[in-house]
């Protein structure tokens, strides 16, 4: 499968959440949550600079444990909400022979 070209879009809004703290709050953070994640600072701030289309991630379990830290609700995060119909909706299609 083709990845999808790069956008300029980060696919997290780390960044954009972290821009709101002061000073200080955002070096706090920076030296701190490497640790929290169990990454390094680089692997961090390759998280925050990833753009849609690239075809780096950042783990499950690292998204949630950033959304905690940061104090949003889960799924926040991602700048791109993912889009598809659930199975149900597949479901009654594929019965009226749709699909």
């Amino acid at each position: 499968m083709k990845s999808k070209p790069y956008t300029g879009i980060k696919k997290y809004r780390i960044e954009e959440l972290l821009e709101y703290l002061t000073n200080k709050e955002y070096k706090f953070v920076m030296k701190i949550l490497p640790g929290i994640l169990g990454i390094s600072r680089s692997t961090l701030t390759n998280y925050m600079t990833l753009e849609e289309g690239s075809p780096g991630d950042i783990p499950y379990q690292k998204v949630v444990a950033l959304e905690r830290f940061i104090g949003i609700k889960e799924g926040d995060l991602a700048n791109i909400k993912p889009w598809g119909k659930t199975f149900r909706e597949l479901y009654k299609i594929s019965n009226k022979g749709k699909l």
